[in-house]
């Protein structure tokens, strides 16, 4: 009954659909209506239609929307009323139109203690888009019950009417929560280690029926039937593990502690993956094309196949359009080589044919022409020597002696003649200190 409810008369439709259950019980049935904003609050405490079927409509229209939405108290207080009476079947519907508020995981433990343990199934309807309809379906999965979300607050009385006629009875509901073997298949081909050994027990599972051609990889023991825990299915190239119990703890927690449980996840996914087939090997050819001492250097290299006992062989035409056959030689597996001797500088043309395959090229390349070596002269420029001796205030070949030039040694100079007259005066002047002082 939060304040949004007021929007689309989502309120008013909500009345009317507790109405219509309440006119569709019998005078043995129990009925009860809780609100909740921020806090729950009991609009008609759970009692029998006999009592209680005057005061519906009063109490019913007494509901007013305001405030916030906080479902968690209120499922308490539902519970509390519920467990206190001892009708064959008991029934929560949920209905909300916007956050639920608290932690997910509190809704869980309480509508899953009161479904395994009470017999109670939970069932949410959700209006609207501001719900956590992520949550709401869980509520209601781990309830045993049914979820629905709808955008047109008109459709909510057909929703609690379908709720209250529950098609389908409770031994037909397929969430089954106790413990339970697992009886693994030896024939099963992801079971290869694993089949010989024992499982440990799992606490809860989804009961359905492997499809005809399915295989049944692990079975388990229950009233006397097999139900699939792990079905595997092919088709074709594709293939499918369909596994009926969960694999974060809740229900498998002993299994998450087995010490094949990493074994048995990773067999499984390795299974699903696609056979590896052997591709056929296409055979790639690269060639390089330079230039040494000795002249054009041809170089071929083969990818992906065998070459033994195959040659390779180029075609080149030189600048002046002479053409001449070369030899590649096997360096490596994969590498041939060949040098076509020439110093002629130009353009040339090269034609490979590798070991197998198609003619590669023509390729081209620039031969670039020799550089000659620097060539000594055989004299000195001696009159550019003499002219930069001259500029600079030198001399063209000098005589070795007089390129040193002897130091004098420094001339003293007297300080006694200072020293001494200092000297006095400071010790006068020490005298005078020491009178004065």
């Amino acid at each position: 009954t939060s304040g949004s409810m007021r929007r689309e008369a989502k309120l008013l439709y909500a009345k009317e659909g507790a109405r219509a259950v309440a006119q569709n019980l019998k005078d043995k049935d129990y009925f009860g209506v809780i609100g909740f904003d921020t806090e729950p609050f009991v609009v008609i405490p759970l009692s029998l239609m006999s009592t209680i079927r005057e005061d519906v409509e009063y109490r019913l229209n007494r509901l007013k929307a305001s405030g916030g939405t906080f479902l968690f108290p209120a499922l308490e207080e539902a519970k509390r009323q519920i467990e206190r009476q001892s009708a064959t079947r008991k029934h929560i519907i949920i209905l909300t139109d916007g956050e639920t508020g608290g932690s997910g995981s509190d809704y869980i433990d309480i509508v899953s203690a009161m479904h395994r343990e009470g017999k109670i199934v939970i069932s949410a309807i959700a209006v609207g888009e501001e719900p956590n309809l992520r949550l709401m379906s869980r509520i209601a999965d781990y309830g045993g019950g049914a979820f629905h979300h709808t955008t047109d607050p008109s459709t909510l009385a057909d929703l609690f009417i379908d709720e209250l006629r529950e098609k389908k009875k409770p031994e037909e509901k397929t969430m089954v929560e106790r413990e339970l073997l697992p009886i693994p298949n030896p024939d099963s081909p992801f079971l290869k280690n694993l089949a010989s050994r024992e499982f440990p027990p799992l606490k809860g599972y989804v009961e359905t029926q492997a499809k005809p051609g399915a295989r049944t990889d692990i079975s388990l023991r229950t009233n006397g039937k097999r139900p699939p825990l792990a079905a595997s299915w092919s088709y074709g190239e594709g293939k499918a593990i369909a596994f009926t119990s969960d694999a974060n703890g809740r229900w498998s927690a002993p299994w998450v502690g087995w010490e094949g449980f990493s074994q048995f996840w990773s067999q499984a996914l390795q299974w699903c993956l696609p056979e590896r087939k052997e591709e056929q090997k296409d055979t790639h050819f690269s060639a390089t094309l330079g230039h040494g001492d000795a002249g054009l250097v041809v170089d071929l290299f083969s990818y992906g196949a065998s070459e033994e006992g195959r040659a390779a062989s180029a075609r080149v035409q030189e600048p002046g359009g002479t053409n001449a056959g070369l030899s590649l030689q096997r360096l490596a597996p994969g590498h041939y080589q060949g040098v076509y001797r020439t110093t002629k500088a130009g353009d040339y043309r090269v034609e490979i044919t590798p070991p197998a395959g198609e003619r590669l090229g023509p390729f081209g390349y620039t031969l670039p022409p020799l550089q000659a070596a620097e060539v000594p002269q055989p004299q000195a420029n001696l009159p550019l020597l003499e002219a930069l001796a001259q500029a600079t205030g030198g001399a063209l070949s000098p005589d070795v002696s007089s390129l040193v030039q002897p130091v004098a040694p420094p001339e003293p100079f007297p300080l006694l003649s200072y020293l001494i007259p200092l000297a006095m005066a400071l010790y006068f002047v020490e005298l005078l200190v020491r009178r004065m002082g």
